[in-house]
């Protein structure tokens, strides 16, 4: 399996932040600033490099991601630099300016250029220094772990975000009668006898379609900074394949680290936005590039009615007669005509894992 192969910086070329950053001080216009609302945190730092070790500054400082291309299969995060004095902020964007150009003994008459490493035939001007700006901010409950802290199946604990949005869902029965009076002279009567004269009814029933209602949970879960070759077979082409055959399944094993249930997380449908690491790779064609992925899920926490049973969520169905806690229909399990699952059951957790495992 294919994948971008990300350039080698000569060891002399190499970025570190505790030795090669210096922060640039302003005597008028403040280097580095702060702004801070309920609605977001974010921070600017400016510093100066070495010229020669930019490009892996950009690239550490911001961060990427990258993935094996064999077993173990694991996926691999650069992670961001983090803010020093505000350390819940991490860096998201910078940008570089050139500084004090440098002539060069090995070139001819001392030119200031260098040849490309990617190119024949391309060059480009040498400086002393670079000056970076580094934009920072918070993301909320995200969490940035390194991959050592995160053992074979818990890739959901990085990355990632989840937000619940609870509401209401209405069944209807059609025909048939749901509900009887238990109050005044409509509760005397014999059984439907039809539309009463006068106040003095009988055992009246309401015969209208009524609705039942469901409590649930529409749950968006957002994974950020994917690379192309974890989720895609295909180098050219996204195709989720792994996604794509979970979608429309009921999770079979307890889902994002045991948060949820057996049977409670229905996957509804998965979008792609494009994302690009800071990465020079060695073939230019072959871009380093991933997605923010967003996966939309139903979640229901409906328990069985029947005493003992271990079914739950999407694996169960009314039983209009009654018989719920509190009120409303029991909820049942109910499977088809051959015995089979009404939805597709099956591990939801593999949309973390990658396409070639």
């Amino acid at each position: 399996m294919a994948a971008p192969l990300i350039y080698p910086e000569d060891p002399a070329d190499e970025f570190d932040w505790a030795t090669d950053w210096q922060e640039a001080i302003g005597d008028q216009a403040p280097g580095a600033t702060v702004d801070f609302s309920p609605g977001q945190q974010e921070a600017t730092l400016t510093g100066y490099v070495d010229f020669n070790k930019e490009r892996d500054a950009l690239k550490k400082i911001v961060g990427y991601s990258y993935a094996d291309t064999a077993a173990p299969w694991g996926l691999h995060r650069v992670l961001p630099q983090r803010h020093p004095r505000y350390p819940q902020l991490v860096a998201y964007a910078a940008s570089a300016s050139a500084l004090q150009p440098q002539s060069q003994d090995t070139n001819v008459s001392g030119e200031p250029y260098l040849e490309s490493p990617f190119e024949a035939n391309s060059y480009y001007a040498t400086y002393a220094k670079s000056l970076l700006t580094v934009r920072f901010k918070s993301f909320g409950r995200v969490k940035f772990l390194p991959d050592d802290r995160i053992e074979e199946g818990e890739e959901m604990k990085r990355y990632t975000t989840l937000l619940p949005a609870p509401t209401v869902q209405t069944i209807q029965r059609q025909g048939g009668a749901q509900l009887k009076f238990v109050e005044g002279d409509a509760a005397t009567a014999g059984p439907d006898p039809g539309p009463p004269p006068a106040p003095t009814g009988g055992n009246l029933t309401w015969t209208a379609d009524l609705p039942e209602l469901v409590p649930q949970a529409n749950l968006v879960l957002k994974w950020y900074g994917v690379p192309h070759e974890y989720v895609s077979a295909d180098p050219d082409v996204l195709y989720p394949t792994k996604i794509m055959n979970l979608l429309g399944c009921v999770n079979s094993v307890d889902f994002y680290l045991s948060k949820f249930p057996v049977g409670s997380v229905l996957l509804m449908s998965a979008t792609f936005a494009d994302t690009l690491f800071p990465v020079s790779t060695t073939d230019p064609d072959e871009p380093a590039t991933g997605y923010d992925i967003e996966f939309g899920l139903l979640y229901s926490p409906r328990e069985s009615s029947a005493p003992g049973s271990t079914k739950r969520g999407h694996q169960l169905f009314p039983y209009w007669v009654g018989g719920g806690a509190g009120g409303g229909p029991a909820w049942l399990n109910a499977v088809r005509e051959n015995n089979g699952a009404f939805l597709r059951e099956d591990n939801l957790n593999e949309i973390f894992s990658h396409i070639g495992s």
